[in-house]
Parts: structure tokens; C-alpha cells; sequence
């Protein structure tokens, strides 16, 4: 085997090495980004008809759309400048 087939040979087996390796990942986690709500409503006694969370305290819309339901401190994120928050007192 002449020098230029090794080199050659080498070169093709790192680029393959270095192709299964796939994509570097960034060590610092991603923000996750929300709609804005229109309306959040928090503090409440909301019943989600799911068996496995049957009951939240607050609810975000975007128009017509229900975008989040859960915790008082998850709907927070989805508060913006527009965003009308209602507090339920505990009440549904």
C-alpha cells in the first residue's frame, strides 16, 4: 500500500467516525416558548374531566383556544403585556 492510499484509507475512516458521532448538543436547556394568553384565570377549582388530574387551579386561553391547564405558577408564563389575569378566589 503507497503512503496516498493510507492517508486516503485514514481520512475516509475518521470522516466516518467523526459522522457517527452525530451533532454536538448544547449543555444549556432550551427556553421553552408559550402563546400569550388572552385570558389567564388563576386561583380557581377547575375540573378537567381527566381521571388521572381531575382537578387544576388555573387556565390560560389564547382566543378561543385553552393552551394551558394546571398550576397557578405554569399558567404565570403565559401572562404577556395584553394578557387579562382573573383571580377565582378558589371558586370554579
Amino acid at each position: 500500500m503507497t503512503v496516498m492510499t493510507t492517508r486516503l484509507l485514514s481520512t475516509a475512516a475518521m470522516a466516518m467516525l467523526l459522522s457517527a458521532c452525530g451533532p454536538a448538543t448544547d449543555p444549556t436547556p432550551a427556553v421553552e416558548q408559550h402563546p400569550v394568553a388572552s385570558h389567564v384565570f388563576l386561583n380557581g377549582a377547575v375540573w378537567t374531566a381527566d381521571t388521572a388530574n381531575p382537578w387544576a387551579r388555573a387556565v390560560a386561553l389564547a382566543g378561543s383556544e385553552i393552551v394551558f391547564v394546571g398550576d397557578d405558577e405554569g399558567a404565570r408564563k403565559y401572562i404577556g403585556e395584553a394578557t387579562r389575569q382573573h383571580d377565582l378566589s378558589g371558586k370554579m
